[in-house]
């Protein structure tokens, strides 16, 4: 229901229109004059006004103007009984909603009020709409200007935190690399781009690595590892950007799962290239000082060897001596000789230190080794005790390793002792120990062989057990100082898949617990050689410095049916080549002085290329007698050597066909 104001100054059309309203259920209220009518329009509930054209000295115009003014939202329909063009024209213009010619039917009126109703509201419910729109706009804009202002600042922190976070990182030292999942390279700090170039970036990490690392065990720790993963050093060789090989100290740390990628890991390192040759420097210069003090005792083991050479010599030597005596006193010598060997291979063993060479071993044997090798350097007052019981104590590693680490825990113990001024005693023992899952020493489950050294010395204070493990770390004044030190010992171990532990009081001892996997078959024993002596036939030129070797060698080859010549150089040696030609054998001693090993070879080769050339030294199978083997040499003998070794040997060579590929 609507409320409708009818003006018009007749009253029967007044009423006509009235009832008609009625009718539709509308409320009326109807005026005769245009000052009637005005007092109305301030009505608010007023929905329509119907009035007609004509009121008087005022039109229906006239009123249409005053409601646009009062009520600019209530539509207007005028109703004329003279209707003319101009009239419809000026109500359409002026806003009114139509224009009905009386008289009109019923039904049209009604339809025009309804429409005319109809579009209040419908105009009502748009302007409500718009009003509501136009807030809303006024608001999301209120609120998209408070949100811009939050993101400008926003990104204001996070350019400045940016431009903090890579200041940071570009001013640390250590080099940083983003990996992808593809184990490419995408961002690096300034110092990775100052190590490796520009080429780093996109760049294939495993391509940064020289060919001597283990790159398949390298990414498998990649794919295995989490954020969680607990970190772990990787030294790895790489070329730096002036195409030098360094060493690196890698840690690789996988993105958590927050961050937008995770599978993207951030590796880490540290150039180590000095500090590696620095560590080498001084485990030199410990060997020599270990070397040193390590000479008293095999001296005195060599005067040993050498008093019961002379006493045997002496035997032979008594014009009364039997043919028995003489031949029993050439076997004492002949133990005597292997014992001294014996001493000198244990003391180069030392001293070479080298590559790792791997291979089992008995651990037992290198211990019993050791302690041989040191109990000649030992004071009266420190004792040393062996429980060597474990059933099983074949491991597989470096023996020489093995040994120096042995060697280090027992000068240690010696010196704890020695400086606790009284009696003391290390104790060695041996024992197996099987490790569970689970175990204590976060070792793979197995069987481990368990070494304990222990010692009754001034122990390690307890600022100290913090730190004997850390590099460079030592107690002792410098010239004190041998062996391979605590921390490179702890590298050793763990390098054979094993730990290290220890225990101390000071004042009272320390305990070292070393536990090794144990291999499941033992170490081949070392068989001992045929006595057998070998006879032959053939022209051989031995080449050695030493007349005493020169003269023994020429005595036994002699003695076995060879034709032999000996020359005391390399160029004494051409010259004799150059005038007889027809040499089988020729016998090289690799370590005569002058021109390096390799040109000697190469210049005897240069004038008897078809000869074959069996090289001796009493150094060993060192790296230039490798050499020279590769270069063609048919063989070695390590001096000295028993006359069986030496007669199959030169049999062998000289009935062997020479290798020309």
């Amino acid at each position: 229901m609507a409320k409708v104001l009818v003006v018009d100054d007749e009253e029967s059309t007044q009423s006509t229109i009235k009832s008609f309203l009625e009718v539709d259920g509308h409320s009326v209220s109807v005026a005769g004059s245009f000052e009637q009518a005005v007092p109305f329009l301030k009505d608010e509930n007023i929905d329509l006004i119907v009035t007609d054209i004509y009121l008087g000295r005022q039109t229906g115009l006239d009123l249409l103007s005053e409601a646009r003014k009062v009520k600019p939202n209530c539509p207007v329909i005028v109703v004329t009984g003279k209707p003319s063009i101009d009239s419809a024209v000026s109500c359409v213009r002026n806003g009114a909603f139509d224009y009905l010619e009386k008289p009109f039917a019923q039904d049209d009126f009604i339809h025009t009020t309804r429409r005319a109703i109809a579009s209040v509201r419908y105009k009502s419910k748009v302007e409500k709409r718009d009003k509501d729109l136009l807030l809303q706009k006024q608001f999301l804009e209120s609120k998209l200007a408070k949100q811009s202002l939050e993101i400008e600042r926003a990104t204001r922190a996070l350019i400045h935190s940016e431009e903090r976070y890579r200041t940071l990182v570009d001013t640390i030292s250590e080099i940083i690399i983003e990996i992808d999942s593809h184990k490419r390279c995408l961002w690096c700090n300034k110092s990775a781009y100052e190590f490796f170039g520009e080429e780093i970036f996109g760049r294939y990490f495993f391509d940064i690595l020289s060919e001597d690392n283990d790159r398949e065990s390298i990414a498998d720790y990649l794919r295995s590892i989490t954020p969680d993963t607990e970190n772990k050093s990787f030294f790895l060789q790489v070329k730096d950007s002036q195409g030098s090989i360094k060493t690196l100290s890698w840690i690789f740390r996988k993105l958590p799962t927050s961050v937008l990628n995770s599978s993207r890991i951030i590796a880490s390192a540290r150039d180590i290239t000095e500090v590696i040759k620095l560590e080498q420097q001084i485990r030199r210069k410990d060997r020599v000082a270990m070397i040193g003090r390590l000479a008293g005792g095999v001296a005195h083991d060599f005067n040993n060897v050498l008093g019961a050479i002379l006493a045997q010599v002496g035997v032979v030597k008594i014009p009364d001596s039997t043919s028995d005596d003489k031949l029993s006193a050439a076997i004492k010598i002949e133990k005597a000789v292997y014992r001294a060997k014996q001493l000198t291979d244990k003391l180069l063993s030392f001293a070479k230190g080298g590559k790792t060479k791997i291979s089992a071993f008995n651990t037992h044997r290198v211990i019993e080794d050791v302690v041989e090798l040191l109990v000649r350097t030992l004071s009266k007052q420190v004792c040393i005790s062996l429980s060597l019981d474990a059933k099983h104590c074949t491991i597989r590693g470096d023996s020489s390793q093995i040994y120096q680490l042995i060697l280090n825990l027992i000068c240690n113990a010696r010196d704890a002792i020695v400086a606790k001024k009284c009696r003391g005693r290390i104790d060695i023992s041996t024992s197996l120990k099987n490790l569970q899952v689970d175990n204590c020493y976060d070792l793979p489950v197995g069987n481990y062989l368990n070494v304990e050294i222990a010692d009754t010395g001034c122990g390690i204070t307890k600022e100290h057990q913090q730190l004997i493990f850390e590099p460079f770390f030592s107690t002792k004044e410098e010239q004190e100082r041998v062996g391979i030190g605590l921390a490179v010992a702890k590298e050793v171990v763990e390098n054979h898949g094993g730990h290290i532990s220890f225990a101390s009081q000071s004042g009272i001892g320390t305990h070292f617990e070393i536990l090794l996997p144990v291999e499941t078959a033992d170490a081949p024993e070392k068989c001992e050689s045929s006595e057998e002596i070998v006879s032959g036939k053939g022209r051989i030129l031995i080449v050695d410095d030493e007349d005493l070797v020169r003269s023994s060698f020429s005595s036994l080859l002699q003695a076995l049916g060879y034709e032999v010549s000996t020359a005391e150089s390399i160029q004494n040696a051409i010259d004799i080549i150059n005038q007889e030609q027809d040499f089988d054998l020729i016998v090289l001693d690799v370590g005569m002085p002058g021109l390096d090993t390799t040109t000697q070879y190469e210049r005897i080769v240069e004038v008897s290329p078809d000869t074959k050339i069996l090289l001796t030294s009493g150094y060993g199978l060192t790296a230039n007698a490798q050499k020279i083997m590769q270069l063609g040499a048919i063989g070695f003998v390590h001096k000295p050597c028993s006359l069986p070794e030496l007669s199959k040997t030169i049999a062998r060579v000289i009935s062997e066909p020479r290798d020309v590929s």
